[in-house]
């Protein structure tokens, strides 16, 4: 029997190893093409709408390439290719014998622009779109996406590394500063090594939202409000404050972008706002999104 699959709204009768992209960079994983049937051994994949990815001139991105079926005596190939040199990839991928799914790099090279990557089993193929943008450069870690909901625990803050090194987080934590607080009212420990372009999602625990990547940390500390400072400091050096440590703007800073009930995303910045004791408009640096937008959480994104 044939088997099916939705790309861009679009259906397809294709052979019986229909193909979709999930993108992944380090532990971020993202599904690219939604509305697909995806058999995961062991339970159900969540699909998404989403068939773009953008990352930065000369990055690498690993793109994991699924198949409904699992792969024949012997495997089975999956031919790539790309509609310009923008980027790269390999002509050719296998998924192994009984298994579901094989990975590749897409490299992109010093050009900023966009490119179509495209997989094909046999005449049916699914694409992925690829923006290529200059992205974040810059000095450490900065606060790049913060999510405080119209209502329950959905509370999310994502770190992103701007460095062109690794950090180590084990010396860095996510600190809260309560209604005003000119100290820390709690201290989020953060773990691991977060790659130059890395992400680190920070999640309250209770939180119930679709986030394109996963929860790095995931902690009841993390309960947020409006008017509530956050910094990010690694071995006593602040990296970056979000609002203005020590002062209680009422409800939330800002007019035009808020930060009380209010998804936002941060503009690019080539090093964190590291003195908390200045004056925060979050129109100065931040994006609003539509309310509790949280798709783009977890991911590298770029700035604008």
């Amino acid at each position: 029997m044939l088997a099916e699959m939705v790309c861009s709204r679009t259906r397809w009768a294709v052979s019986p190893w229909p193909a979709m992209f999930r993108v992944s960079i380090r532990s971020i994983t993202e599904l690219l093409q939604g509305a697909l049937e995806l058999a995961v051994v062991g339970g159900e994949a969540e699909q998404r709408e989403r068939d773009s990815w953008s990352l930065a001139t000369n990055g690498t991105v690993e793109a994991t390439v699924y198949i409904t079926v699992p792969g024949e005596a012997g495997g089975t190939d999956i031919d790539l290719s790309v509609d310009n040199g923008l980027v790269s990839v390999p002509s050719t991928v296998t998924v192994p014998s009984g298994q579901l799914f094989t990975t590749f790099d897409i490299d992109a090279g010093g050009t900023a622009g966009s490119s179509v990557v495209t997989a094909d089993i046999g005449g049916a193929s699914v694409d992925l779109d690829v923006t290529i943008n200059d992205g974040w450069s810059g000095t450490g870690l900065v606060i790049s996406q913060y999510l405080e909901p119209t209502s329950g625990n959905n509370k999310y803050v994502e770190i992103t590394n701007i460095d062109s090194s690794s950090i180590d987080l084990s010396t860095c934590n996510l600190r809260k500063y309560t209604n005003g607080a000119s100290s820390p009212t709690s201290t989020i420990a953060l773990s691991g090594t977060l790659a130059s372009g890395g992400v680190h999602l920070v999640c309250h625990s209770s939180a119930a939202l679709v986030t394109g990547g996963p929860c790095d940390t995931s902690t009841g500390s993390l309960d947020i409000n409006g008017d509530d400072a956050l910094d990010v400091e690694c071995g006593g050096t602040v990296h970056d404050v979000f609002g203005q440590i020590g002062v209680d703007p009422g409800s939330a800073w800002g007019t035009t972008v808020s930060t009380q009930n209010a998804s936002l995303i941060r503009d690019c910045v080539t090093i964190g706002d590291r003195d908390g004791s200045d004056a925060f408009d979050p129109a100065d640096e931040w994006t609003a999104l539509g309310t509790d937008e949280s798709a783009d959480l977890g991911l590298l994104n770029s700035c604008n």
